[in-house]
């Protein structure tokens, strides 16, 4: 089995982890309650999962790699590597959002903050690097 193999599998478990994040947001949104326990333990999961383990592999030895044929095949090695930095910072906020919740109002500014900015992780990011990353950079 491919390396890749390997890390395209890790992705599937990160998309997962993606869809029960959403799950909790809505959940937010409808009730006007974040659940900071499931939140919490999902970012972590992304923390530790996702970007100590998957990415940290994939910055420590795929990309090294691939930064060599990189300039022949112009793979989109650096722009990879912005997008990890940037779903880090994304995933600081939303355990921030998740660490400080508001004192009044009937949805927790912390919940509002949750949901938007979950939103814009899943939208904006992280669905949309995920499938091109694994289809057209390591084709089966």
């Amino acid at each position: 089995m491919k390396s890749t193999n390997f890390l395209m599998q890790e992705h599937k478990f990160i998309l997962r982890a993606l869809d029960v994040l959403d799950a909790i947001s809505a959940s937010a949104e409808r009730h006007g309650k974040l659940d900071e326990g499931d939140a919490v333990r999902v970012l972590d999961f992304l923390c530790w999962f996702g970007d100590a383990h998957h990415q940290a592999k994939e910055e420590e030895i795929l990309f090294p790699a691939l930064k060599g044929a990189a300039a022949a095949q112009k793979r989109p090695v650096q722009h990879m590597i912005l997008e990890h930095e940037q779903e880090r910072a994304l995933i600081e906020q939303l355990q921030t959002a998740v660490s400080y919740p508001a004192q009044t109002s009937s949805v927790p500014r912390s919940g509002i903050t949750f949901t938007k900015r979950t939103r814009f992780f899943l939208k904006s990011l992280v669905r949309c690097w995920i499938p091109p990353q694994t289809t057209k950079l390591w084709p089966g």
